[in-house]
C-alpha cells in the first residue's frame, strides 16, 4: 500500500504562519491606549488538545507505516491553528491600532518604509443598508510614486457588546515580505448573544483566501467557526485544497478537509470528526448522511484502497481502524483514541463527544469562497 496517504503541503502551512508574522512584527512593539475606540479584543483562544503548529509532523507515511490516528488528525490540529493564529493576528493589529481615539485620519510610515494612511467614521452603514456599525476604520498603502491607494485594512465595529468585522491584506500591509498579493482574511467577532448563532456567549468566523504556495498539495480557501458558552467551544470548518490526491493519484478536483469539533479550555480536551468530500459537492449532496457516512474519512480512504485493485476487507480495516470517527484529542499530546475506545476522562461525557448538531460548511462554497471589502 505504497504511498497510501499523501499529506497536505507543509510547504504551504509553514508559508501561511511567515506570513502572518511578517504582517505583524512592526505593530506588535506599540503599547495600547487607555482612551482608545477600537474593540478591546477579536479572537477567541482555543486549546492545544485540538489546535497545534506543529509542522515539523507533516512528513509522508511510507509504505511500512501503519495509519494511525495522529496521521489523520494531526492535519485538523494544524488546520485549526491557522484559523486560530489568523485570529489572533488581527486581534494584534488592532490593538496596535489603539491610538486611534475617534474619528478622522492618521497617517504613519508602516514597516516596509511605505505610507499607510487610515480613515474612522461612525455610525457607518454597511453595504446592506439596514446595519448601522458604531465604527469603521479603513487602512490603505499608498503608492511612493503614482500616491495611489490600496486597501490593506478594514475594521468595522460596536464596542458594547464587542461585535464587529474585520478583513486583512497583509501584501499592503507590509510589501518587504514575500506575501502573495491576493491573500484575504477575515475576522468576525461577536459577544452579541441576541445575534449569535445557538446564543453562543461569543463566536468568531475565520476565513482566508487565495492562500498560496508553489506546492501541488496546497490549500487555497479555509473557514472556520468557533462558538463558546462556558468552556466548551463548538468548532466547524472546511479548507479547500485544489490539486490534493491521498491514494487515487488519477483523483482530480480537489477535495475539502471538513470538520467539527468540540473542545473544552479548561480541561484542554476535544474530540472532532473529519470528512473528505470533493470540492465541488453542493449544498443538496451535503447532508447529515452524506457528511457522516459517504464522504467520511474512513470511506473515502476505503473507496481510494479499492480504486487500487486492493479488496482485502480484513487489511484495510486494520489499516484504517484509527480513521473511525470520532478522534479524540487531549492536551499537549493531541490525538489519543478514536471510535468508541473513549479516554478515561471525566472531560468526555455522552453530551461532550456528541456532534451531531454540528455540520462543516458545503464544499463547493469553500472552494469559490471569496473575501470583499465594504
Amino acid at each position: 500500500m505504497e504511498n497510501l496517504f499523501k499529506n497536505f503541503s507543509k510547504a504551504a502551512l509553514l508559508l501561511l504562519f511567515v506570513i502572518f508574522a511578517a504582517s505583524c512584527k512592526k505593530e506588535k512593539e506599540k503599547e495600547p491606549q487607555p482612551t482608545s475606540i477600537m474593540p478591546a479584543r477579536f479572537s477567541i483562544d482555543l486549546p492545544e488538545s485540538i489546535s497545534s503548529d506543529s509542522l515539523q509532523s507533516l512528513n509522508r507515511i511510507s509504505s511500512n507505516h501503519q495509519l494511525e490516528g495522529d496521521d489523520i488528525y494531526k492535519h485538523l490540529r494544524v488546520f485549526i491553528h491557522v484559523g486560530e493564529f489568523a485570529a489572533e493576528i488581527m486581534n494584534n493589529i488592532i490593538t496596535t491600532l489603539s491610538q486611534v481615539t475617534g474619528a478622522g485620519t492618521i497617517s504613519e510610515t508602516g514597516g516596509d518604509g511605505r505610507l499607510k494612511f487610515y480613515k474612522v467614521v461612525t455610525n457607518w452603514v454597511d453595504n446592506s443598508g439596514v446595519v448601522t456599525w458604531e465604527f469603521k476604520l479603513d487602512g490603505f498603502d499608498i503608492d511612493p510614486i503614482s500616491g495611489d491607494s490600496s486597501q490593506a485594512v478594514q475594521v468595522y465595529w460596536n464596542r458594547n457588546p464587542i461585535r464587529g468585522t474585520a478583513i486583512l491584506n497583509p501584501y499592503n500591509m507590509n510589501r518587504n515580505e514575500e506575501n502573495p498579493v491576493d491573500l484575504k482574511f477575515r475576522i468576525e467577532y461577536s459577544e452579541d448573544q441576541t445575534n449569535n448563532t445557538n446564543n453562543y456567549e461569543k463566536q468568531m468566523i475565520v476565513s482566508l483566501t487565495n492562500i498560496d504556495s508553489t506546492d501541488q498539495n496546497w490549500m487555497k480557501n479555509f473557514k472556520m467557526f468557533v462558538g463558546k458558552t462556558g468552556d466548551v467551544l463548538y468548532l466547524w470548518g472546511n479548507s479547500h485544497h485544489p490539486y490534493i490526491t491521498i491514494i487515487d493519484t488519477n483523483y482530480v478536483g480537489g477535495k475539502n478537509w471538513a470538520f467539527v469539533a468540540h473542545g473544552n479550555d479548561v480541561l484542554d480536551i476535544g474530540v472532532a470528526s473529519v470528512a473528505l468530500p470533493p470540492s465541488n459537492t453542493l449544498a443538496a449532496d451535503w447532508t447529515l448522511t452524506d457528511w457522516l457516512t459517504n464522504y467520511s474519512i474512513d470511506t473515502v480512504l476505503t473507496q481510494e484502497i479499492f480504486a487500487l485493485g486492493i479488496t482485502d476487507t480484513a487489511a484495510i480495516d486494520a489499516f484504517l481502524k484509527d480513521a473511525v470517527a470520532p478522534g479524540y484529542f487531549v492536551g499537549p499530546t493531541g490525538w489519543v483514541s478514536s471510535g468508541t475506545t473513549v479516554p478515561p476522562n471525566t472531560g468526555f461525557t455522552n453530551t461532550f463527544i456528541d456532534l451531531s448538531g454540528l455540520m462543516p460548511y458545503v464544499p463547493n462554497e469553500i472552494a469559490n469562497l471569496t473575501i470583499n471589502w465594504q
